[in-house]
């Protein structure tokens, strides 16, 4: 409805007012409140708007249309309706900063009663009877017109929007401390994040593509346009001592407008029954279900230490914000310190096994060393909650990448999206698993599906290109590389995964570039042996390419677990059939996480007659 209709009669009434826009007056109960004219007109607009941000530029063009005023006058106005409200915690009306004001108490439209109609003083009852009817039928006639008439201007607040997608954006820690504790305002993002998944049946965008919009200047509408998505949340997150200060806010793109919000401010120790409280009452205002997982759960009773909370906010924050080993152990650091003080978290241990997996996974420690540690983590996580969706994708993960269990790492990786099904990163890891295990459309639509919650993840469209690769569909894989190479350029798996494509296309040329600059990021090599590898290719083709890097690399790859697979990669290249299998036993001994795609790697096919081959899927407990 525009603010321009509002001169139309309607009665409406939100908590305990009534507001009878046509006779502009506010009624508590049975006592009128005494407003001034421009004030009223104030709140009739932002009643009009219910659940929008109203602007001020758009108040003052409804309200002082060609009068020179200053936006002092507004802001008295405001402060006369709340005072008349008593509305002192802005429960009713919001500021919201830099943009305007928010009505949001829920507004409904009061029918009038029909007026008991005289009897005619006359002795022919069937007349009156009659008369009386007709009056009767048209009143009832009036109010369903008008009620038809304020509903499409916007007065028919009944039901509630139901939408595909929601994203929660990241929420901004408010202290003079700075931005090193921005992991609170993460902390709380993550947990809302996961709440939602769990507990409604809309998609719920992975943190790593809603971090990008912090402190961002984009309007709502393009973040949405972004992310795909219906609707999203923005908050605040402050802490003093042991209290937590929490605002939330639910919006709605198309049209825009707040349908929900509200503060909280409680005790730290109640920090995890706050979280679920703010997903429960958003996933109430977008229609959202409670699945019958999260209606018969019985609720933990395990408080919450302060400290020990923020020691794994701050572990889990370093290690999803900052992939490399180094961040990988501080973050197993914290782990174990919020462990110290609280040895009955089950969150902490999920996310020290992670951590100890992300370590090993990027080559920082054995798998040897800390994937046994990663496993015992997981155990003992789910030994104190078995419906904790962290800990399962963590199992997961260490039966997928070390112990080679396909058959558990499914189940535990199913098990953790049967909880919550927006969760991105168990969907990548299942993807995974489809495609070592052969089921390569499984892989590709799982992949996709971990795409659309974290349209943003670098390493989701990187897995895409990779499955896509793994399937032998070189034209696709090589565009959605390229595509992934624009979100982080020259990274070593894109590049080698160009030059993979490449070299299946025929491309050759192009594949020993995506090669080289592979190793350049890989090994640092210097420019001198650049030159040499540029030289040999020119003199001999592909394979002098493949003999000069077998022999500059060859010190740097024969002790490293993930080195000795790509040195039986260029044997197999180099149609070195023995060498290669001498390194693929190599790796097989190292358990490297590389020999999960001995299968499909597209660029061992020569191998795959030889009954070596065969020999180590079956000691892998891959299928033929």
């Amino acid at each position: 409805m525009n603010l321009q209709d509002s001169a139309r009669p309607a009665r409406v009434s939100f908590l305990d007012f009534t507001v009878d826009l046509a006779a502009e007056r506010l009624v508590r109960g049975s006592v009128e409140i005494k407003l001034r004219p421009k004030s009223f007109h104030v709140l009739r607009c932002l009643i009009q708007h219910q659940g929008r941000v109203v602007t001020r530029d758009e108040l003052m063009e409804a309200v002082w249309a060609g009068v020179a005023v200053t936006d002092e006058s507004l802001s008295k106005c405001i402060a006369d309706i709340r005072r008349a409200l008593a509305d002192d915690s802005q429960q009713i009306v919001r500021t919201i900063t830099r943009r305007g004001f928010l009505f949001q108490a829920e507004v409904r439209v009061v029918e009038p009663q029909p007026v008991p109609l005289e009897p005619a003083p006359t002795a022919n009852r069937t007349g009156f009877r009659k008369r009386r009817m007709l009056a009767l039928v048209a009143v009832a006639l009036t109010l369903v017109a008008g009620a038809i008439a304020f509903g499409w201007r916007g007065f028919r607040f009944v039901g509630k929007p139901v939408f595909g997608a929601i994203a929660v954006l990241p929420f901004e820690f408010l202290s003079d401390a700075g931005a090193d504790q921005q992991y609170l305002g993460d902390g709380m993002t993550e947990a809302l994040i996961t709440s939602l998944g769990e507990s409604s049946p809309f998609r719920v965008i992975a943190r790593t593509s809603v971090n990008r919009y912090l402190r961002t200047k984009k309007t709502i509408r393009e973040i949405a346009q972004e992310l795909a998505v219906d609707a999203v949340v923005e908050g605040t997150v402050s802490h003093s001592g042991d209290r937590v200060r929490v605002t939330a806010n639910l919006i709605q793109v198309s049209p825009e407008q707040h349908i929900w919000a509200h503060s909280y401010e409680r005790n730290f120790r109640d920090v995890i029954s706050l979280q679920n409280e703010i997903a429960a009452a958003i996933a109430g205002e977008v229609q959202g279900k409670l699945t019958q997982r999260e209606r018969s759960r019985p609720k933990t009773n395990h408080p919450v230490n302060h400290e020990a909370q923020l020691l794994y906010w701050k572990a889990r924050y370093i290690r999803q914000n900052q992939r490399n080993p180094n961040a990988a152990r501080m973050s197993i650091k914290f782990s174990e310190q919020s462990l110290q003080i609280d040895p009955a978290s089950a969150p902490a241990y999920a996310e020290l096994a992670m951590s100890y997996a992300r370590l090993a996974n990027m080559g920082g420690a054995l798998q040897s060393e800390v994937m046994p540690r990663a496993k015992t983590a997981a155990e003992k996580a789910l030994a104190l909650d078995g419906d904790l969706g962290a800990a399962h994708v963590a199992l997961g993960f260490v039966l997928l990448f070390y112990e080679w269990d396909w058959a558990g790492a499914e189940r535990e990786l199913r098990r953790a999206l049967t909880l919550n099904p927006s969760d991105a990163e168990a969907r990548q890891y299942l993807a995974h698993c489809f495609a070592w295990l052969g089921r390569m459309d499984e892989a590709v639509a799982e992949i996709r599906r971990a795409r659309e919650l974290d349209p943003f993840g670098f390493t989701v469209h990187q897995d895409v290109a990779k499955m896509l690769y793994w399937a032998r569909r070189y034209d696709e894989a090589l565009a959605e590389a390229r595509q992934a190479n624009e979100m982080q350029p020259d990274t070593f798996p894109i590049n080698y995964l160009i030059a993979g494509c490449c070299l299946k296309k025929g491309l050759m040329a192009e594949a020993v570039t995506a090669d080289l600059r592979s190793r350049v990021t890989r090994d640092s090599l210097n420019e001198e042996s650049q030159r040499a590898l540029r030289a040999a290719y020119a003199r001999n083709g592909l394979q002098g390419y493949w003999r000069q890097l077998k022999e500059i690399v060859l010190p740097l790859y024969r002790s490293n677990p993930g080195g000795v697979y790509h040195l039986a990669r260029i044997s197999a290249s180099l149609n070195e059939t023995d060498e290669a299998f001498r390194w693929l036993e190599k790796a097989y001994g190292y358990r490297s996480s590389w020999m999960n795609g001995i299968k499909v790697d597209p660029l061992l096919d020569a191998l795959r007659p030889d009954p070596r081959f065969g020999s180590l899927l079956q000691r892998m407990r891959l299928p033929q």
